[in-house]
């Protein structure tokens, strides 16, 4: 695999961050307006639990996809740096995104 050059390759480095910070700021947004439009609570539980499954499934596929392409840099000695900054960077989004979506489980949607 190539690890494309210039802005592209640090734009796929942050893409892990990008991903944590779109579930972020989408979780919070369904949440309010579940709340403001009054949906049920297991209605606005099973929409937020869908869309923070569809990011977490995001940055499990950015970590496999860079994974390998770390592990073929290895061999072909090239960008070596830039994938493995890439995985690394979507592993802190995995686990950002997982321990920002937990209380979803748990908590009362609408206090």
């Amino acid at each position: 695999m190539k690890m494309p050059s210039n802005a592209y390759s640090a734009l796929i480095i942050i893409s892990g961050l990008l991903i944590w910070a779109s579930s972020f700021v989408v979780l919070y947004a369904a949440l309010s307006l579940g709340c403001i439009y009054g949906w049920s609570a297991t209605a606005i539980r099973s929409g937020l639990a869908l869309l923070w499954l569809a990011h977490l499934l995001a940055l499990v596929a950015l970590v496999a996809w860079s994974w390998r392409g770390m592990r073929s840099a290895t061999h072909a000695r090239q960008h070596g740096f830039a994938w493995y900054a890439t995985v690394l960077v979507a592993l802190v989004g995995l686990a950002g995104t997982g321990w920002t979506g937990l209380p979803l489980l748990v908590v009362t949607p609408c206090i």
